[in-house]
């Protein structure tokens, strides 16, 4: 038997009528942004259905600036949350603050009981748990680093036994969405090497699942759906935490999209499988016909597919660009476009491009060497 879950989290929903991935209907709303309604009604029912707290870690927007149809999505969802008495927590995020002013502090305003939009730090009790609320503020790590410290004081003073932060911020030692290592933010593993008074720390920011070397209590909750194909391989969902066992379970959303990368296509009839709610990217020879490649996806379920030509073989010429570059970067500009040029596209204007290109990085250095000479001076 399932235990009882008192908590449902998540974070980045980033919800927003814009996405390179989707599709636009006739009214102008993009199809991402009702994945991301449906995932987000997903997450609140689950709530409904454990009578638990809901708690969304930051980033509940896109853009600290609200167009009319992600308005009219998120409106539907708080409804939705009000109708059901569902006790809730939304802390702003990075993309939810403009530098003055919070859309997660301005929703504040309406003083909705049992639901609460934190922009600055607070500590909230709901039921037998306080939650210790760290938001992003647009503060610098410093300033940052030191809310974390008052509520690690605070939460250390309380009599309350069930304790749990909760961030929006980068954390050291852990990974952004490109796989590399994080080197700023602030030192949470320092943080909590001296004393660590929660029961769980939740984080948003990140987009991958993650925890914390070190910080055993930690996660990053990372984004409940797949939304590009960087998260190809990657699980995504939202949390359930028990409070009583400390037990804690990623519950994937049903029927929401993934994304399916295939390589080396020479022909479309190399592309099987079942492609059933996916959106493909496929790379293929140059030669293939593209209109076979849709339409073997989409016979296989896929909901969009998008095709990448592989590169033709460079040719002598272009091969001479690597060791003329370094002497004469002009010349290889020059050599590069004229070997590879697509058809129906004036060269001059690649090469001008080029160029451009070339004086903007030769300008931007001058400006590094620049500040680098001030600083050794």
């Amino acid at each position: 038997m399932l235990p009882k879950w008192d908590v449902v989290v998540s974070a980045d929903l980033h919800l927003g009528n814009s996405s390179g991935i989707g599709t636009v209907d006739n009214r102008g709303v993009n199809s991402f942004l009702y994945i991301k309604r449906d995932v987000f009604k997903e997450i609140i029912a689950c709530a409904q259905e454990n009578s638990a707290t809901l708690v969304i870690c930051g980033d509940i927007f896109d853009s600290p600036v609200l167009d009319a149809f992600t308005m009219d999505v998120f409106h539907e969802c708080l409804s939705i949350i009000i109708k059901n008495n569902i006790r809730t927590i939304f802390l702003s995020g990075n993309h939810d603050f403009s530098g003055l002013r919070s859309s997660v502090g301005s929703y504040g305003e309406l003083h909705l009981k049992d639901i609460y939009f934190v922009d600055s730090p607070k500590v909230i009790k709901l039921r037998d748990i306080e939650y210790f609320c760290v938001p992003y503020m647009g503060k610098t790590v410093e300033q940052q680093y030191e809310m974390v410290k008052v509520m690690i004081n605070r939460a250390k003073d309380s009599a309350t036994k069930k304790r749990i932060l909760l961030l929006h911020y980068p954390i050291i030692g852990c990974k952004y969405d490109a796989g590399t290592l994080a080197q700023s933010g602030f030192n949470l593993r320092k943080l909590t090497e001296i004393c660590n008074p929660f029961m769980q720390i939740f984080s948003g920011d990140f987009h991958d699942r993650q925890g914390l070397q070190g910080v055993d209590n930690f996660l990053y909750l990372g984004q409940p759906y797949c939304s590009d194909f960087s998260s190809v391989g990657k699980k995504r969902g939202f949390t359930v935490f028990n409070s009583s066992t400390k037990k804690r379970k990623l519950i994937e959303p049903a029927n929401c999209p993934r994304f399916h990368e295939i390589t080396n296509i020479t022909k479309a009839s190399d592309i099987e499988g079942d492609l059933e709610n996916m959106i493909v990217k496929v790379h293929a020879d140059p030669e293939v016909d593209p209109k076979g490649i849709y339409d073997r996806c989409y016979a296989l379920g896929a909901i969009k597919v998008l095709v990448r030509r592989k590169r033709k073989p460079m040719t002598s010429d272009a091969e001479g660009v690597k060791y003329k570059y370094s002497s004469d970067r002009r010349t290889a500009i020059e050599v590069f476009a004229k070997s590879n040029a697509p058809k129906n596209i004036d060269v001059k204007s690649i090469i001008d491009a080029g160029i451009n290109a070339l004086n903007e990085v030769r300008t931007r250095q001058g400006r590094h060497a620049e500040v680098s000479a001030l600083k050794d001076s």
